[in-house]
């Protein structure tokens, strides 16, 4: 096994090991984190791209690799369902929120229009 293929094998893990602490904190609600290690991933994937370039894979060398690909392209699915259905239920809370929000709003209207009327039945 070559030193290039080694240094490959170290950043497809390294990359593995941000998207499991992406996954931590989608999990315990810290979106900070998460997005921190995507940007981190991101630099890891950068490198990741320089070094594929360069570098020439036996047929083992590959496969090992193509497993460590698989791993992360499993967990990288499963963090964006997780994401996805996130951003679907704030969607709908704030589409309720907003609904509620134009009741409120009329029923205020209405209030405005009917002080000092003879629908204003408030005693003194």
């Amino acid at each position: 096994m070559s030193d290039q293929f080694e240094q490959l094998k170290l950043l497809y893990q390294q990359i593995l090991s941000v998207a499991q602490r992406t996954k931590r904190a989608i999990d315990n609600s810290d979106y900070d984190e998460a997005l921190s290690c995507e940007n981190y991933k991101s630099q890891l994937v950068s490198k990741l791209m320089l070094i594929n370039k360069t570098v020439s894979l036996t047929g083992d060398e590959i496969s090992i690799i193509d497993e460590i690909k698989k791993e992360i392209l499993d967990l990288e699915k499963e963090n964006l369902n997780i994401i996805t259905d996130l951003r679907d239920k704030t969607m709908q809370e704030l589409k309720s929120l907003n609904s509620q929000n134009k009741i409120a709003n009329k029923y205020n209207q209405v209030e405005e229009n009917i002080e000092g009327t003879i629908c204003d039945y408030t005693s003194d």
